[in-house]
């Protein structure tokens, strides 16, 4: 079923007809909000230029001639090779930490709409680079130290937990690290976690050495594409790394604890998740001498200071209110919070939906130590008046949600074959389907969403290149001038492979079928610059192996020496009625 076909269940047809006209408008941009679940609508010019004003900053930013990923995937490459013939890392770790035809890292866009003016935030995409793998590899190494810091909260019921043992009289501070990942200096980082592996190893058979080199090849990948210029960020860790959030938190956890050590001021209490530190200090301590301190740790690392209002303070989710006695926590939510959840009538299951309702409920009772009432009557309205629930539904999941966990029935855990699968949500026949199957073989089923409005309108904040693309993750049709013909597939460019076929008809090497039936029929000729591209942007190489054989049995090539992988014959008939309309390469 199609996307319009599933935005039809609940959309209004005027809702429709808007949605079409604005995803055909060239000149505005429709990119994420920075917070919250809102969009930005501007105008294609306004949006250029907030992502120009970050980007031109030269302190930050330098532009790149050409694209360095294939110089970064040999060096690489090289290293890991040198890894495991040393036996450093095996085989199987060789190949786990090796990206196949990686891509570059790209920038898009979300918008500051709390801001006034307002402004952008760049987030970098990195899944699929040379060093995404070895970066999750090494976090997972490091992950001993991640809460290691005795200020580390680890979510919000955590740090009111801790709060409410506070009961001396007390100012409230904020403390926030200004762009911390742009800014924490990579060698500085570096030495810190080289002591702190030395001392205590981490469990694996690479040497601290290593460690600290592939390291250091994963966090001097700076660069990133937005549009058509590729750019270098020249200070600090790499923004869409899986290492920059736990190397910023050994860098931060390292650097606060040296300028406590060393503060005139020692404060009642120093909490602090991520780049956010909640601080309490005595009426007559002042808080911006602190901050002139912690300013003065580092040149690069730079701290801003909010101070309590009306004896209360934000912090995280958590609304802090002071009194003689006690720290009194509710739920906090930004001025530019829209309170728009998942809507009743979208094509979500119902368990996400009651989901979303039982979980506002729990984070309530965890975070209130006061006004627990008007947070609940907060939700029921919330949830019936804006986004169209029944009230008795929501009323019973609040009740149930409100439980205490002693009087809450346990789930029966059911022996099967511990297999879970997923297939996207088309209303009650997904539902159906999932009975079928777990009756008769006992999988669980999943569900998710095919589309959402954000999908639907490309609302990705991303600047398309003008440039044409040559797509990768293809399956392709080659033609012999007897009018037989093969089909392949390649995971890199198309151009890149066709040239391997090119070089193996030359040389009659026997790689390749195509060099053998012209080998065996000297007379033929291949017409290279007739190139059918059946299948495009596949990265999976499961899944375009699929495509491969499903093009195969459907378009009959003579020239394959095999027919794919094995598609049972029951699918004939499907894959027969469902042909597409192939690209011209």
């Amino acid at each position: 079923m199609g996307v319009t076909a599933l935005l039809k269940w609940h959309l209004e047809v005027g809702e429709g007809i808007l949605l079409a006209e604005l995803k055909k408008d060239k000149s505005i941009t429709i990119a994420p909000a920075d917070k919250g679940k809102a969009a930005a609508i501007l105008d294609k010019t306004d949006f250029n230029k907030l992502v120009d004003n970050l980007l031109t900053d030269q302190s930050t930013y330098r532009t790149l001639k050409t694209d360095p990923t294939n110089k970064f995937d040999r060096q690489h490459r090289s290293l890991l090779n040198q890894l495991k013939t040393s036996g450093e890392i095996t085989p199987e770790i060789q190949r786990k930490l090796t990206v196949q035809h990686p891509r570059a890292p790209y920038a898009r866009a979300t918008i500051k709409i709390h801001k006034d003016p307002v402004k952008a935030r760049l987030l970098i995409c990195s899944r699929g680079t040379v060093f995404y793998n070895t970066a999750q590899y090494l976090t997972r190494l490091l992950s001993l130290w991640s809460k290691a810091a005795d200020s580390f909260i680890k979510d919000s019921a955590d740090f009111c937990n801790k709060i409410r043992q506070i009961n001396e009289p007390c100012k409230l501070v904020s403390y926030d690290v200004i762009d911390l990942f742009t800014n924490v200096p990579t060698s500085q980082a570096l030495d810190v976690i080289r002591d702190k592996i030395t001392t205590t190893p981490p469990t694996t058979s690479l040497s601290p050495d290593n460690i600290i080199r592939l390291l250091d090849c994963c966090l001097s990948s700076t660069y990133f594409t937005w549009g058509d210029t590729i750019y270098e960020q020249i200070h600090g860790l790499p923004m869409g790394s899986p290492l920059s959030p736990i190397v910023s938190e050994i860098y931060l956890t390292e650097l606060e604890n040296k300028a406590l050590a060393t503060s005139p001021i020692q404060p009642i209490c120093w909490m602090r998740k991520v780049d956010d530190t909640f601080v309490a200090l005595q009426h007559h301590q002042d808080p911006s001498a602190l901050l002139d301190h912690l300013n003065s740790q580092h040149q690069r690392i730079k701290f801003t200071m909010e101070t309590e209002k009306d004896q209360q303070i934000p912090f995280l989710d958590v609304h802090v209110k002071r009194t003689a006695d006690a720290l009194q926590t509710t739920v906090y939510r930004k001025p530019t919070h829209s309170d728009q959840y998942i809507h009743y009538k979208s094509n979500h299951p119902p368990k996400t939906k009651t989901g979303i309702i039982s979980t506002l409920t729990k984070r309530a009772k965890l975070i209130c130590n006061s006004n627990l009432d008007e947070e609940i009557q907060h939700l029921r309205t919330v949830f019936t008046h804006l986004n169209g629930y029944p009230a008795d539904q929501v009323n019973k999941t609040i009740q149930k949600s409100s439980q205490p966990e002693h009087n809450q029935q346990p789930r029966v855990h059911v022996e099967g074959p511990g297999i879970r699968i997923n297939l996207p949500y088309i209303g009650p026949t997904s539902h159906k389907i999932a009975r079928l199957i777990k009756q008769t073989t006992g999988i669980e089923t999943v569900f998710r969403s095919l589309t959402t409005l954000k999908t639907h309108l490309h609302a990705t904040g991303k600047k398309t290149p003008t440039k044409p693309q040559p797509p990768k993750g293809v399956v392709y049709q080659l033609k012999c001038s007897c009018n037989n013909s093969y089909i392949g597939e390649t995971g890199r460019q198309l151009q890149t492979r066709i040239k391997e076929h090119q070089s193996s008809v030359q040389k009659l090497d026997s790689k390749s079928a195509i060099s053998d039936h012209i080998h065996e029929n000297p007379s033929h000729n291949i017409n290279w610059n007739t190139v059918r591209t059946l299948n495009m942007n596949q990265p999976h190489w499961k899944k375009r192996k699929l495509q491969e054989a499903i093009q195969i049995k459907r378009l009959k090539p003579s020239l394959n020496r095999d027919h794919g992988i094995y598609l049972p014959s029951a699918y004939d008939l499907l894959i027969l009625q469902t042909a597409q309309e192939p690209h011209r390469a």
